[in-house]
C-alpha cells in the first residue's frame, strides 16, 4: 500500500516515513501540498492515501486532498496538524490527527482510516 505523506517540516516527514515504512507501506514525501500533487501526477501506481499537515505553504491538506482526490477517486486522507482544530479531531469530514502523536497512535489512526489492521512493529 502506498501513502503519501506531504509535511512542510523534513524531522517529521523523515519520521512519519520510518514508522510508516516499518509498518510495511511505501512512502512518498512531499513537502507541501503542491509538490505533492507533483508527485502524484507522476506516479504511475495506485496511491491509496494522503497523510497531510493541514497548513502548508503553497497548498494546504485540505485543498491538497480536493486536488488529489478529484484525480484518484476513493483516495483515503488523514489529516495532522499542530494546530488545535477541536475536540471532534476531523477537518470537513476527514479523519484527524493532533501533532505531537506517538507512532502507535499514527499507525492505529492510518490501519483504521484505511480499515486494515495496525501493523504489530
Amino acid at each position: 500500500m502506498v501513502i503519501l505523506v506531504a509535511d512542510d517540516d523534513a524531522g517529521v516527514r523523515s519520521v512519519i516515513s520510518k514508522i510508516l515504512t516499518t509498518g510495511g507501506y511505501t512512502v512518498l514525501t512531499a513537502r507541501n501540498g503542491k509538490v505533492a500533487l507533483d508527485i502524484s501526477r507522476g506516479y504511475q501506481g495506485s496511491i491509496c492515501m494522503l497523510l497531510s499537515d493541514v497548513d502548508m505553504p503553497r497548498m494546504g491538506g485540505l485543498a491538497l486532498y480536493r486536488d488529489l482526490a478529484a484525480e484518484r477517486p476513493g483516495i483515503k486522507a488523514l489529516l495532522i496538524s499542530g494546530r488545535s482544530l477541536g475536540k471532534e479531531n476531523s477537518l470537513n469530514g476527514l479523519p484527524f490527527l493532533q501533532k505531537p502523536f506517538t507512532s502507535i497512535a499514527l499507525r492505529q489512526s492510518v490501519a483504521a482510516v484505511l480499515g486494515t489492521l495496525p501493523p504489530l512493529a
